[in-house]
């Protein structure tokens, strides 16, 4: 027998967790963009993935609008990173609240460079990181999707096979689950 859950009769809060729990593993997306004061900020975006491949464009969505909106509206880049299980922690840490122009990576002790196509950083020590052009937002209810046309994409040595597949493994993709859990890539089959 299964249970039917009606959405309208479900708090916001009872909506979430179940979709966010049900809807898994999700991509962890560290979003890097460039504060006012040109410090760095990142944060780490569960709702997030490729949505297009031609043209290759990305989005992320922000329940409510936070700095890394601001900060992508205002040079209209975004740098969309892949971050490791072995991050985990520094992606807990940057989730936290800042006040503004606070930067995540220094915070953090995170590296980043300068994009070659677009005005926002990439973090280094991610095994791959997307340079994306902000083409386009969509609101829907008390969220923000933040849709980005990759220009460039750099990764890390040996992660991409001549064929041009990445190499899972090495990749080894932080993912959500829900609540407080975190998915792990065990098998690569």
């Amino acid at each position: 027998m299964r249970k039917v859950h009606y959405v309208e009769e479900l708090t916001p809060a009872e909506t979430y967790d179940m979709a966010m729990s049900i809807v898994a593993p999700r991509l962890v997306a560290w979003v890097s963009t460039y504060n006012s004061d040109e410090s760095v900020n990142i944060a780490p975006y569960a709702m997030s993935g490729v949505v297009s491949i031609n043209p290759l464009i990305v989005e992320f969505c922000s329940i409510g609008k936070k700095d890394t909106y601001f900060n992508a509206m205002d040079r209209k880049a975004f740098g969309f990173n892949i971050p490791s299980q072995r991050h985990k922690e520094l992606v807990i840490t940057s989730a936290k609240p800042l006040k503004r122009n606070e930067s995540e990576a220094e915070q953090c002790g995170i590296h980043t460079r300068k994009g070659e196509k677009v005005d926002a950083p990439v973090i280094e020590l991610t095994q791959a990181s997307f340079e994306c052009e902000v083409i386009d937002t969509k609101e829907i209810g008390e969220s923000t999707i933040v849709y980005g046309a990759v220009k460039a994409i750099h990764t890390a040595e040996g992660l991409v096979s001549p064929e041009g597949f990445a190499d899972f493994a090495q990749l080894n993709p932080l993912t959500k689950l829900g609540g407080n859990q975190w998915g792990t890539t065990e098998a690569f089959v």
